[in-house]
């Protein structure tokens, strides 16, 4: 049975003959801030979904259940793979190498100890060039 609807319908909420449903126990909400306590119903399914459907098939699923659901609804399917959506994937800094090469207009370039680069002790006298 249906205790609780959330709408994330967002092209139009006067659309409702292809809409997407997810039914969760209602006591899931009881972490949210100022939600209604749910009693707790270890029987019900963790998350259940379905459509796309009518919105009066879909309130009709979600009333068969014998628990107390929470029913989302989506004018998209919630429950497509991440990589179907249509995201662009978050811009990456560029390599250390080419910001290197930006700033300073020459590679970056790390010797080994066979390298030009040896370290020398100030202090040492045979270091002294004059």
């Amino acid at each position: 049975m249906i205790w609780n609807i959330v709408d994330h319908r967002k092209r139009s909420h006067y659309q409702w003959a292809r809409v997407w449903g997810v039914a969760e126990p209602t006591w899931h909400d009881n972490s949210v801030k100022g939600a209604t306590q749910a009693p707790r119903d270890a029987k019900a399914p963790s998350c259940k979904d379905t459509g796309p459907m009518a919105l009066a098939e879909i309130l009709r699923w979600a009333m068969d259940f014998p628990h107390a659901m929470t029913l989302y609804l989506y004018d998209e399917d919630p429950m497509r793979p991440a990589e179907r959506r249509k995201r662009r994937p978050p811009p990456q800094p560029p390599a250390v190498e080419h910001r290197h090469e930006a700033a300073f207009g020459k590679p970056f370039t790390v010797y080994g100890s066979a390298g030009p680069y040896r370290p020398t002790n100030p202090c040492d006298e045979a270091n002294d060039p004059a």
